[in-house]
């Protein structure tokens, strides 16, 4: 929230919240669990607890016992009490999600080879056609449409700035899906989703600095999560890792030489998409590079070239990392190789759209 007074309306809301992302981390809560929480009276809780149960978004669970006493009554968060629509481009997969994070059904999206914001969004909205088809839902049910794509993402103004895979550059989202979708558009970078989703509901659960590392024969991104945040960065450009220098004559799509992702992409290329020992020191530079500068807790390596790797390569890649680390020894922290992520960054997109729709 912003240092600036709320209106009445506004706290209200912002208790409604607060009530809401308690119950969905700590289910089951007892009533006396909120009060001794919250900061606000037993009255106001009360009053909080009923509207959140009128919304949909909480459920009550208890019954009568065999001996005829009552059960104490627990408070649930109601997975299904809102859904939403999610686009990742990394599974190209556009899924029906509830708030709990499930995927209720999909729907595998394909595009034009050069596809322009146009064919990016005749191929969305007809994916969306056939899934509220099949799945039909009251409007005030569903909370919108988030799109996870690959680039420079500024996620605040809901613009595409720049994108190599999708080659577009300056592209308004909000703009693009005002006719069919209208305000409820999200948009977030592909690697912050994933270690979003990492961060709520996978291999990153308890840590509170998250360093995910998404390395892809296209391209080496860096994301990173801290309290439950996505950094960004001051011009949206935060963890472009695969422009870290090597000392390469390699040209990059960026223009520049020596770049990491256009030195690692010109290796595979010469080796037959084969992965090696140069290329696991390759990458080793570029993350010990990102682990020295933000010292997370956790350190969570995915992608392609990740599921190409052996298990001796997984480990000599770990090795390799710790090696370059400065103090080494001095740090806590955990790496892991996550190959499965297909739908990380659904989970993740889908966590993003609840968090921005309810804000604490």
């Amino acid at each position: 929230m912003k240092d600036e007074f709320l209106s009445h309306s506004d706290a209200a809301q912002f208790n409604r919240n607060i009530v809401l992302h308690y119950v969905k981390n700590r289910e089951p809560v007892s009533r006396t669990d909120i009060w001794g929480a919250m900061k606000i009276s037993r009255a106001s809780v009360t009053q909080v607890i009923r509207q959140l149960q009128e919304a949909d978004l909480i459920v009550e669970t208890g019954e009568i016992g065999i001996s005829g006493r009552r059960k104490p009554r627990f408070l649930r968060f109601n997975k299904n009490g809102r859904f939403m629509y999610v686009f990742d481009w990394n599974s190209h997969l556009l899924c029906l999600v509830n708030i709990g994070g499930e995927v209720l059904d999909s729907r595998p999206l394909f595009f034009p080879e050069k596809c322009t914001p146009s064919a990016f969004l005749a191929v969305v909205l007809e994916g969306l056609r056939d899934l509220r088809q099949a799945h039909p839902l009251e409007p005030e049910k569903t909370l919108g449409l988030g799109l996870a794509l690959p680039g420079l993402i500024d996620s605040r103004h809901l613009t595409v700035l720049y994108s190599v895979e999708l080659g577009w550059r300056d592209v308004d989202i909000r703009y693009l899906f005002s006719e069919s979708c209208g305000e409820n558009v999200f948009l977030e970078r592909t690697g912050n989703v994933i270690a979003l989703g990492e961060y709520v509901y996978g291999a990153a659960v308890g840590h509170n600095h998250v360093l995910l590392v998404l390395l892809e024969h296209e391209g080496i991104g860096a994301s990173s999560v801290v309290r439950g945040d996505c950094q960004h960065g001051s011009n949206y450009m935060f963890g472009e890792l695969g422009h870290v220098k090597l000392p390469s004559k390699i040209l990059c799509s960026c223009g520049q030489q020596g770049c990491l992702e256009a030195v690692v992409r010109d290796h595979m290329m010469r080796n037959g998409d084969v992965v090696d020992d140069q290329l696991i020191e390759y990458i080793a530079f570029g993350v010990s590079a990102a682990v020295n500068i933000s010292d997370p807790g956790i350190v969570l390596l995915t992608g392609r070239l990740v599921r190409d790797m052996s298990d001796s390569q997984e480990q000599a890649l770990i090795a390799s990392i710790r090696r370059k680390i400065t103090n080494e020894r001095s740090r806590s922290f955990i790496i892991r190789l996550c190959r499965e992520e297909r739908l990380m960054g659904i989970k993740g997109m889908s966590a993003h759209i609840f968090n921005s729709q309810f804000v604490v």
